[in-house]
């Protein structure tokens, strides 16, 4: 056979292959038309569309209710973790959530301290996270108002005292809490005021209210200890404990600990309804008295309260 016939042979076959092929490809075209047109035609039906708006509608309404579930997970965690947080009687912060709060201070506190330990820098003029100071509030003989006028009464002047101290802080940032029975403490950042002063300032409020109670109306007054800021919270809250013995007159505590009084210790006739703090410069316990705070330049303002190194 020639090369020429071999030639037209070989060519005969490929045109076979590609007329073939292009069969092949119209007839996959055809089936792919006719499955659209199908479906098409089969969707366009009323029933089928009911059924694809009702699946879509479910599928809608599957994941809103699945959101909103969500939703309502976090809410109940939250509103259980506040709870968990809370004193029931008075809405403040019960002791967990005081000890929540101090702790994050704490830390913001701590992580500024090395920052600018780092950059060589003085936090006094540049420290964002205030340094704050403890007061510890005791109402005096509270036994008494629930014996004579019964708890319910008790409970009224409990929620009035703590309505009282809130409205007395200065800053969102400054908190109370309920530590139990009708003790509360208080935590105040430093912003350039007096502390003890503050305190003062609490105790009067308190021992203005009055409440009224089948026709009594019945009073109180607060003991008050307060503590300078300590990087040792355990420590400052020891320290402002300690001044409340000497505000109230414990004797025995006082003798036992060993405190170191500026003054005479004052018994349990000349205690009460007074203030009391840790004054750093003379390493004393010192009784509040308006004179000592009432010239700005006093050294309460400058060193009663100052960091402890």
């Amino acid at each position: 056979m020639s090369s020429f016939e071999n030639f037209n042979e070989a060519n005969a076959k490929q045109l076979a292959k590609n007329k073939a092929k292009r069969e092949e490809e119209r007839k996959s075209a055809e089936v792919e038309k006719t499955l659209g047109d199908t479906k098409e035609s089969i969707a366009s039906m009323p029933e089928v569309q009911k059924i694809a708006e009702d699946s879509a509608e479910r599928l809608v309404v599957s994941k809103r209710e699945t959101t909103q579930s969500n939703w309502e997970r976090r809410a109940k965690v939250n509103e259980l973790k506040e709870d968990a947080e809370t004193d029931p009687l008075t809405g403040l912060n019960n002791r967990r959530g005081f000890d929540k709060y101090i702790s994050k201070k704490q830390i913001a506190i701590q992580k500024e301290e090395v920052a600018f330990a780092h950059r060589e820098k003085s936090l006094a003029l540049e420290r964002r996270e205030k340094l704050f100071d403890v007061f510890i509030i005791d109402l005096d003989k509270f036994k008494d108002v629930n014996d004579t006028y019964g708890h319910l009464a008790g409970d009224v002047m409990l929620k009035e005292v703590a309505s009282t101290i809130q409205n007395e802080l200065r800053s969102s940032r400054d908190i109370v809490a309920r530590f139990g029975g009708e003790e509360f403490i208080v935590a105040v950042e430093r912003d350039g005021g007096n502390l003890v002063e503050i305190a003062e300032r609490i105790r009067e409020s308190i021992q203005k209210i009055q409440i009224e109670h089948d026709g009594n109306k019945i009073s109180v007054t607060a003991s008050v200890g307060v503590a300078p800021y300590n990087a040792n919270v355990n420590d400052m809250l020891d320290i402002a404990d300690k001044a409340l013995y000497i505000a109230k007159g414990e004797g025995d505590k006082i003798n036992k600990e060993g405190l170191a009084i500026d003054g005479n210790i004052p018994t349990q006739e000349e205690a009460r309804n007074q203030v009391w703090y840790f004054d750093n410069s003379s390493e004393k316990y010192e009784k509040y008295e308006k004179s000592d705070i009432d010239d700005e330049s006093s050294e309460i303002n400058d060193i009663a309260l100052e960091k402890v190194a």
